[in-house]
């Protein structure tokens, strides 16, 4: 009998991790660890609502080249809201990727182009880039056919636009679909999508109580930031490693539509002692009355959706509004 060896696959995160460099670095996720599972999935609908400059975009951008890479004629469309917003992601994300050594030796060659609008690879691998915000806006995109559709601060983007949006992966054999951007209001788009979800949390144990650590709700999320030093145990208030967390669904019945909350404070690199007094700040900042409101630091730092109204309310703030004895 011969003996066959196997075959180690790579995975898609390992798969970018190798080929692609961002301004001259290598693509690494040692200090990004949530973002691992959203190279390496590919389900229905995946949907990420994140606090603001945690690399969403740049996992976007690794993701729709990555993709491009793996699979020969495969055609992928990025959306933004707005012209301007589709031109920075064009120039500032995919160009760098693209400029990699491996992939500008491998996938490129003279006749690939590399207009704002349109990237493509010696694969026969296209990457379409336009914009949108309306029902209306969805003519501009028509004609298009993609495997890969990707909505970016889809929070701006009305709900009614997403069906004839969606029809461009209506021949494709993937048709996968990934909407991403930072919840404003609890009516918008992204939250809308979000609760049709099975809303995957990073949860963190504590090594020291093994207490699991999930930073869901505002209360939660401040009370982990509320060390001035990193972040902390909301059971026995030490510190805890953040990069050691895992995925965990709150809906494990909901199976087509994956949904990943990113707050700032469960990415590495904001949680070392450089970059963590700014995210601590923004949290005292909130309480204080200072620059940052509630809304704000759900908003933009955690990645949490509040009401219209501007004042986020936390569980505990919610509970000393009510009277025991009160009656209608």
């Amino acid at each position: 009998m011969i003996k066959q060896k196997s075959v180690r696959v790579a995975t898609a995160s390992q798969l970018a991790a190798s080929l692609l460099e961002l301004k001259g670095y290598p693509l690494r996720f040692d200090q990004y660890e949530p973002f691992r599972a959203i190279y390496d999935i590919d389900p229905e609908l995946m949907v990420f609502k994140a606090g603001r400059q945690i690399g969403k975009s740049v996992s976007l951008g690794g993701r729709l080249v990555s993709k491009s890479i793996a699979l020969p004629y495969f055609n992928s469309l990025y959306i933004a809201p707005f012209q301007i917003q589709a031109k920075r992601f064009s120039n500032a994300y995919l160009d760098s990727f693209m400029d990699s050594p491996l992939v500008k030796k491998y996938f490129r060659s003279t006749g690939t182009s590399r207009n704002v609008y349109e990237k493509s690879f010696s694969n026969g691998s296209t990457i379409y880039l336009s914009y949108a915000q309306t029902e209306s806006d969805a003519d501009r995109i028509r004609g298009i056919m993609a495997d890969l559709l990707t909505v970016d601060e889809v929070q701006d983007i009305s709900f009614d636009a997403l069906p004839p949006i969606f029809e461009i992966l209506n021949a494709s054999d993937h048709g996968f679909k990934v909407m991403a951007g930072t919840s404003k209001s609890v009516s918008n788009t992204l939250e809308q999508l979000w609760l049709r979800s099975n809303q995957l949390e990073w949860a963190m144990k504590c090594t020291h109580c093994n207490h699991w650590n999930i930073p869901g709700d505002y209360d939660s999320c401040v009370k982990i930031c509320s060390h001035p030093d990193g972040p902390t145990c909301l059971k026995c208030g030490k510190f805890i490693d953040v990069n050691k967390g895992t995925w965990v669904s709150t809906r494990p019945s909901i199976k087509k539509i994956v949904g990943f909350h990113l707050p700032q404070l469960v990415i590495g690199a904001n949680c070392v002692p450089k970059r963590w007094p700014r995210l601590y700040d923004k949290v005292i900042s909130a309480q204080e009355g200072g620059l940052y409101t509630p809304a704000t630091l759900a908003n933009e730092v955690f990645g949490l959706a509040t009401d219209l109204s501007g004042k986020s309310l936390s569980m505990s703030e919610a509970l000393k509004c009510c009277v025991d004895d009160w009656k209608q």
